[in-house]
């Protein structure tokens, strides 16, 4: 069932999912200096209204060090060798059309601290959009509702019907479950 290594990458790739892309995880893209290798934590492809396509780089970090060593360890795990192995790799499965799409990395933390909201202001002049895990948590939310109104206002279902998320999402199951029956609020 997991996609993922870990529950957090596992939210986020079916959150992903759920939005209409085309979702990898743990996708190798290059070999460790002294063995093993390296990982992209979560890549996620979608073509876009204007024929366009969108490629999403996400990493998911725990974040609980200072700015500088966030801002440290982002810029390695978006390094532009990293940026061009994900485009010779997603060039195996799509084709050429990888070079005309456009390319959004997006880093996660699992703390919400005053260091990453520090390191948010860094690493914006890098094109990187960081956020954390609570601020996912509340965008899967909207992203159920809005998936659960296109569902109703396409008559696929019926307006008095409950919805529930795919079967195969069942993070984001549970993540409903809790927000639908009052046990998880969003602030």
């Amino acid at each position: 069932m997991p996609l993922a290594h870990t529950w957090s990458e596992e939210l986020i790739a079916e959150w992903l999912i759920l939005k209409g892309y085309f979702v990898s995880t743990d996708v190798p893209i290059g070999s460790g200096g002294r063995g093993g290798r390296k990982e992209a934590d979560i890549i996620g492809f979608k073509a876009l209204d204007n024929g366009k396509y969108e490629i999403l780089y996400v990493e998911v970090s725990s974040c609980y060090q200072s700015a500088k060593n966030i801002v440290g360890e982002v810029n390695k795990k978006f390094s532009s060798d990293r940026v061009e192995n994900i485009k010779k790799l997603l060039r195996y499965h799509i084709g050429d059309s990888v070079e005309n799409a456009s390319y959004k990395k997006v880093f996660i933390c699992l703390a919400n601290t005053i260091a990453v909201n520090k390191a948010r202001e860094m690493l914006k002049k890098y094109d990187i959009e960081v956020k954390t895990i609570d601020e996912i948590i509340y965008e899967i939310i909207g992203t159920v509702n809005k998936w659960e109104s296109h569902l109703k206002n396409e008559g696929i279902i019926r307006q008095s019907t409950q919805v529930t998320p795919p079967q195969s999402l069942w993070l984001i199951q549970l993540l409903y479950y809790l927000y639908k029956n009052g046990r998880l609020t969003l602030q």
